[in-house]
């Protein structure tokens, strides 16, 4: 990693060809010359000019399901790097999860737990099938919750920012107390105590960025020194197809992959004598659908299918025994807004 600052947006560090990828719409026009093609590459090139590896995005199928562990297998942004869309900025700014080594006794460690059978508690009647969530790991989310508000409200409280720049952060910060709210007030079946905790889980780490690049990132944005900042590592990072995106994140020291067609790449552009293999093996993801749960999303990359899969909606599950009846709209509600119900004015009394 030495020669980090070296590199601009459009170099490489390290790069692999890839063959199929799934790219946003009119990403990645192919214009190839009339020449022998067997002398030309038919895939794309995807090269970074910060990080020494390429992770996996072949993978990254059209379809997006709710796995066994109550997330999104490549699409989940606390998991995956995303595609960049200026409608979520803020996701190459998310914490990366940390090694298992670094995991233990991380502040945040419980941003990534994974909830097991053991720590949902039935209600004591006989046969039910609903319950809470360990009231123990509740009050750890709970505090996890308090500390980083209490940041958030400090951060506003300073003003210096417009309130459509805070938007994103303050709905993340909403949604993640609602989420935390239904753990603690509202019992609820076994997948949908799982849906609720990733989903507080998402909506932390998703304040946790805006946070992050509100008091780290975006200061450099407004300096007139154009230097490359060293990458920090323990950010999420993004995939882009757009030169401007990753010289800028380049620039301010975020991690960074660049997807161009081969005809796109410049004579003069720098290239590191190594050249690493993908790496992050998704495989390592859970894979595995979680019955009873229904395709969340299909189609290209693109923000929506980002902001997708940062709330469940109650589409995307089948609750026959529910009482709430879906009505017109309820597709694009968040379900942490909806499972409150009575509970929402008792709990925040």
């Amino acid at each position: 990693m030495s020669l980090i600052g070296v590199f601009e947006g459009g170099d490489a560090l390290s790069w692999v060809e890839v063959g199929v990828l799934c790219t946003p719409n009119g990403a990645l026009h192919r214009n190839i010359p009339q020449i022998d093609q067997r002398l030309v590459p038919l895939g794309v090139i995807i090269t970074s000019p910060n990080m020494d590896y390429i992770p996996d995005f072949s993978r990254d199928y059209r379809d997006v399901w709710i796995r066994e562990d109550g997330r999104y297998y490549m699409h989940d942004f606390t998991l995956y790097p995303q595609w960049y869309f200026e409608g979520t900025y803020y996701m190459p700014f998310v914490t990366r999860k940390p090694s298992a080594e670094d995991l233990e006794g991380h502040e945040y460690a419980l941003a990534w737990y994974d909830i097991k059978p053991q720590d949902f508690c039935k209600e004591e009647e006989a046969g039910a099938n609903v319950g809470w969530l360990r009231k123990d790991l509740v009050a750890s989310f709970t505090a996890m919750r308090k500390a980083l508000s209490v940041k958030v409200d400090e951060l506003v409280g300073r003003g210096g920012l417009q309130e459509i720049q805070l938007r994103e952060m303050l709905h993340s910060q909403r949604s993640m107390h609602f989420a935390q709210v239904a753990l603690d007030c509202a019992p609820q079946d076994y997948l949908m105590t799982l849906l609720t905790t990733t989903s507080f889980q998402r909506h932390f780490l998703e304040t946790l960025a805006c946070y992050t690049y509100f008091t780290k990132y975006f200061p450099r944005t407004l300096s007139n020194v154009f230097t490359n900042h060293p990458v920090d590592l323990s950010l999420m990072g993004t995939i882009t197809s757009s030169l401007d995106v990753a010289i800028q994140l380049n620039q301010l020291g975020v991690p960074v992959w660049l997807v161009r067609p081969p005809e796109a790449i410049s004579k003069t552009m720098n290239v590191e004598s190594r050249v690493f293999e993908r790496s992050i093996d998704p495989s390592r993801l859970v894979q595995r659908a979680y019955p009873g749960t229904v395709c969340v999303f299909s189609g290209r990359p693109s923000a929506i299918r980002n902001r997708v899969c940062q709330a469940l909606r109650l589409k995307n599950i089948q609750i026959p025994h529910s009482a709430y009846e879906m009505q017109p709209g309820d597709d694009y509600q968040p379900t942490v807004a909806l499972m409150l119900g009575a509970f929402a004015a008792f709990c925040f009394v």
